[in-house]
């Protein structure tokens, strides 16, 4: 008898837990929205006050800007999914290091571009932080082809399965 109670008693905890683990990714869900719509906000002030002195730097500042919305937005993406199925897809994590990359390229470029640097020393560097970005890119991107292959046989579920696959997280009660 006491080792029902015993189950009665961590089943109600667990469910408490997995009520939580729900809630904090609802707040952070809303954390995400609310630094998008920050940044997309900032981003356009910045870019319409330094256009008319500086347009070709304003704008690579907005694309810049512009890009880690688009990882903000991904990592959105990635918790109503989960929130929705109970599964991470490890697809959005490809397109956020490929983005993060391009966003480093483009700050690197832009870096070298407006500091007038010619010495041999920064130039190297500049070179290899473009290089081992590429590289990367590449790589995620010969992965991400053959993990949407994979999954299209049939041989890869995601990060974490879902309990029930059948019913959504919203319906699972």
């Amino acid at each position: 008898m006491e080792r029902s109670d015993d189950k009665n008693r961590y089943g109600r905890l667990i469910h408490v837990m997995e009520e939580a683990d729900r809630w904090f990714y609802v707040l952070i869900g809303l954390a995400f929205v609310y630094l998008a719509g920050a940044t997309f906000f900032h981003a356009w002030m910045t870019f319409w006050n330094a256009a008319v002195a500086r347009p070709t730097e304003a704008i690579m500042v907005l694309i810049n800007e512009m890009l880690l919305i688009l990882i903000i937005l991904e990592l959105l993406g990635t918790i109503i999914h989960y929130l929705k199925v109970r599964a991470i897809r490890l697809e959005q994590f490809f397109y956020i290091g490929m983005i993060a990359c391009i966003r480093r390229i483009l700050a690197a470029g832009s870096h070298h571009s407006f500091s007038g640097a010619v010495d041999e020393g920064p130039f190297r560097q500049y070179l290899l932080d473009i290089g081992i970005n590429s590289v990367v890119i590449v790589l995620l991107a010969v992965s991400l082809f053959f993990f949407t292959q994979q999954r299209r046989e049939g041989g890869v579920q995601g990060l974490a399965s879902p309990p029930h696959p059948e019913k959504p997280l919203a319906s699972a009660r």
